[in-house]
C-alpha cells in the first residue's frame, strides 16, 4: 500500500460531507395522520382525516393467495414514477404508508390498487394529472390524484416479514370476526369482495417539489420490527 494505516484512518475518520448533505436533504418522512378513538380486543378504531393521495391501479391475472405477494410486499409500479429520481442535491419529500388493496374485475381479471399520501406541502395545489410512462396503460397501469373522504377504520398490526398474501387475508378475516363480535358493521366496497387494506410503513415514497412521484426508499428495518397493518372500513 502507498499509505500507512494511520494515513488511511485520517482519510476515513472525518465525515463524508456528500453523505451528510444527502441526509440533510432527505427530510423526516411524513406519515398520514390519524386519531385513535378507542382500543378494543385485537384492534384500534381510528379516524382518518380527509386526505389527498396518488392512486395507482395495476391489473393482474392473479388474485391474492398463498403464492402471491402483491399485498404483503406492496411495490408501487415503476410506471408511476413520472419524475426523474432526484440527485443528491435535490430536495424531495417522503410520505408513508403505502396502502395496497385487492379489486375484483369483470371476468377473470383482478387488480391491486396502491394509494400513497401526497405531501402536505402540495395538498392544496392544483397538481397536474399524472400520466404513466409510455406503454404503461398497455401493461394495465392507470393513475389519478384523488381526495379520500374522512372515514373510520378498525386496524390491527402485523409485525415481521409476512410470507404471502394469504397471511394478510387470514389476518383480515380474523379482524372482521373480532369487529363483528364487538357490534361493529363493516362498510362494503363495491369494487372489492375483500373490503380491507394493507398498510406498509417501512418504505418511504418520495415526491419532488412539483408533487410528482420520483423515488422509493426501502428502509433496512429488521424483520421483527417491521410495521404492517390491516384495516377494515366501519360504518358510523
Amino acid at each position: 500500500l502507498d499509505q500507512s494505516p494511520a494515513q488511511v484512518l485520517l482519510l476515513q475518520a472525518p465525515p463524508n460531507w456528500e453523505d451528510v448533505y444527502n441526509l440533510y436533504n432527505s427530510p423526516p418522512v411524513e406519515t398520514r395522520p390519524y386519531t385513535v378513538l378507542r382500543r378494543e380486543g385485537s384492534f384500534e378504531v381510528r379516524r382518518l382525516p380527509r386526505t389527498r393521495v396518488l392512486e395507482v391501479v395495476q391489473w393482474t391475472a392473479h388474485s391474492p393467495s398463498a403464492s402471491t405477494c402483491n399485498l404483503c410486499r406492496p411495490v408501487v409500479p415503476g410506471a408511476a414514477f413520472t419524475s426523474r429520481q432526484p440527485s443528491s442535491r435535490t430536495p424531495w419529500f417522503p410520505t408513508r404508508p403505502i396502502i395496497a388493496e385487492h379489486l375484483d374485475a369483470a371476468g377473470d381479471g383482478a387488480a391491486t390498487r396502491y394509494t400513497v399520501p401526497i405531501p402536505s406541502r402540495n395538498a392544496n395545489e392544483d397538481l397536474p394529472e399524472p400520466v404513466p410512462e409510455p406503454g404503461a396503460e398497455d401493461k394495465g397501469v392507470t393513475m389519478q390524484i384523488k381526495t379520500l373522504p374522512a372515514r373510520t377504520v378498525a386496524v390491527c398490526r402485523l409485525p415481521g416479514i409476512l410470507p404471502s398474501d394469504q397471511a394478510v387475508i387470514d389476518a383480515a378475516a380474523a379482524l372482521a370476526d373480532d369487529v363483528a363480535a364487538r357490534g361493529y358493521t363493516v362498510a362494503k366496497d363495491d369494487a372489492s369482495s375483500m373490503p380491507f387494506q394493507f398498510g406498509q410503513y417501512n418504505t418511504k415514497v418520495g415526491f419532488d417539489s412539483e408533487g410528482c412521484l420520483s423515488i422509493v426508499q426501502y428502509q433496512g428495518t429488521l424483520g421483527p420490527l417491521r410495521r404492517n397493518e390491516v384495516s377494515i372500513p366501519l360504518q358510523v
